[in-house]
């Protein structure tokens, strides 16, 4: 899944969304599955890999709740605001 999560203080959901899909621009396939919803800080896109992409990966797979997806939350953390607690 590709995901996009935009923020930014004062900006209407339309120009937030506007700035989600482009960075999404030629990446995944929005008619195999494309979900927004607007958290408590962001408005988040995520979007189903293209059947290409998913090869290139082996195959889709839901790691929520799994060692690796901790793992891969530790990496991210530096990256993320003081605080943040956020993990599905």
């Amino acid at each position: 899944m590709w995901h996009a999560s935009i923020s930014g203080f004062g900006l209407s959901g339309d120009t937030l969304r506007a700035v989600a899909l482009r960075a999404l621009d030629g990446v995944g396939d929005a008619t195999l599955g494309q979900w927004e919803e607007r958290g408590r800080l962001a408005l988040h896109v995520r979007r189903r890999l293209t059947i290409d992409e998913a090869r290139r990966v082996d195959g889709v797979k839901d790691i929520r709740g799994t060692p690796d997806a901790l793992k891969r939350f530790e990496r991210m953390r530096p990256h993320l605001p003081r605080g943040w607690t956020e993990i599905i």
